[in-house]
């Protein structure tokens, strides 16, 4: 009894090692690309859930599962970033205003491609312009720079990552249309760039080519910067708001622009929120689901398509698990959401012209509708003209628009439905 104990405990000792060392003792790993959740609203809710390498609970099929290929990311407009659990930074995508960060010059890249060599990347926030965190807390930014929104002190662009500062405190970023957000390790909350209609929330200039502390709190957990205007969430749960407001995207019940963060309501029940041209949705602590700002395609969820300056509660459910907001570039807001229950199922309402609600159809939504039957889904972003989905096996799906390969599927073809993205995690 005593060997064969010993023996057990031996294999069990070896599996265990061997796990460690998957992504490089596997000669050949193909199938789907995959990528985990960014724990920033279901943008990769924020967009970062992590994968842990041990746990008890689990089953030895669920540790010695395949490696996932990615470990978290963003989607926006047109073009998506990824990041490896080996921490290298991957593009696909439009690449009009260096986005890819790779120098190049191609407009549309159809094949996911790799941004450097570095392989210590934690957070990407996807845009015209691109913000990153490395391991070691440095903030870096690419892209557009007409407005100073990588705030390297100039008004030029870049096509290869450049260091902001030399700050090793932060913590996260949310890049705007032209405007830029992050928190640092202290709570503190930093913004740059464009100040159209008072979106840095700080009054007194017209564009910082440099990061700028906004007041003095430094209580903040979670912001985002979203065409003209930012919402935020403080580590009491209270929701704040501050910049444009044409179409009461602030939720504060007026119209007016604000030039300093107001809070929205009295609620301290806040726990997830996104934001994307001009209209809002957000998840309070109790499960329940509420969206404001411009409803010209239904994107506010409430069966109607009427603007609202207040939150509105979407439906009567109390399971609402994440939630993404996307939104069109068109003359008005042309948005649409996701969001995924607790029970994995995926739900989306909204502008829908190109597909990017994946159901199948071109038809715009004004309530909730389910997308397929799969009750796995893990996250959601919503970009302009696609979407992206991860499931919880990893794998990742991509829908809408295609005109720039922003589908990941080598194509430029556009799909209505959620579609497997294939990738050999190796041959890159």
């Amino acid at each position: 009894m005593r060997q064969a104990f010993i023996s057990s405990t031996m294999i069990l000792s070896l599996l265990s090692l061997s796990f460690f060392f998957i992504p490089t003792s596997h000669k050949k790993i193909t199938g789907s690309l995959t990528i985990a959740a960014d724990t920033i609203p279901a943008r990769l809710p924020a967009k970062n859930k992590d994968i842990k390498v041990q746990d008890p609970e689990k089953t030895p099929d669920q540790f010695y599962a395949p490696p996932r290929c990615f470990r978290l990311g963003d989607a926006f407009y047109l073009q998506n970033h990824a990041i490896k659990p080996d921490g290298s930074l991957w593009f696909w995508g439009g690449n009009s205003f260096g986005e890819a960060g790779n120098g190049s010059n191609i407009s549309k890249i159809k094949i996911i491609t790799q941004i450097g060599t570095g392989t210590n990347w934690v957070q990407v926030s996807t845009g015209d312009h691109v913000l990153a965190i490395k391991a070691d807390g440095t903030l870096w930014a690419w892209g557009d720079n007409t407005n100073g929104q990588l705030g390297n002190g100039t008004t030029t662009g870049s096509r290869i990552p450049v260091q902001i500062g030399t700050g090793n405190n932060w913590k996260s970023v949310s890049s705007g249309s032209f405007h830029s957000l992050a928190i640092k390790t202290d709570g503190s909350l930093w913004a740059w760039g464009s100040n159209t209609n008072g979106c840095l929330g700080i009054t007194g200039i017209m564009m910082s080519k440099v990061p700028v502390q906004m007041g003095t709190s430094s209580d903040w957990r979670l912001v985002k910067a979203g065409d003209i205007f930012s919402v935020a969430i403080k580590t009491d749960g209270s929701l704040w708001a501050w910049g444009r407001n044409s179409m009461g995207q602030l939720g504060d019940g007026a119209n007016n622009h604000r030039f300093t963060a107001v809070q929205i309501g009295g609620s301290s029940k806040w726990k997830a929120l996104d934001i994307a041209r001009c209209h809002s949705i957000a998840i309070k602590t109790d499960g329940s689901l509420w969206t404001w700002g411009g409803n010209d395609k239904g994107q506010l969820g409430n069966g109607t398509n009427t603007n609202s300056n207040i939150p509105v509660q979407v439906g009567t459910a109390t399971d609402w698990q994440s939630v993404s907001a996307g939104s069109a570039y068109t003359i008005n807001c042309g948005g649409f959401c996701f969001a995924i229950k607790n029970n994995g199922t995926l739900w989306a309402w909204g502008n829908n012209e190109d597909g990017q609600l994946g159901d199948g159809t071109t038809i715009s939504r004004n309530t909730p509708v389910q997308i397929g039957s799969s009750t796995d889904w893990e996250s959601v972003y919503g970009a302009a003209y696609h979407s992206i989905a991860m499931k919880k096996n990893g794998t990742i799906w991509t829908w809408g628009d295609n005109s720039t390969g922003q589908l990941g599927d080598g194509t430029l073809v556009k799909h209505l439905t959620p579609t497997l993205v294939t990738f050999n995690c190796t041959a890159q």
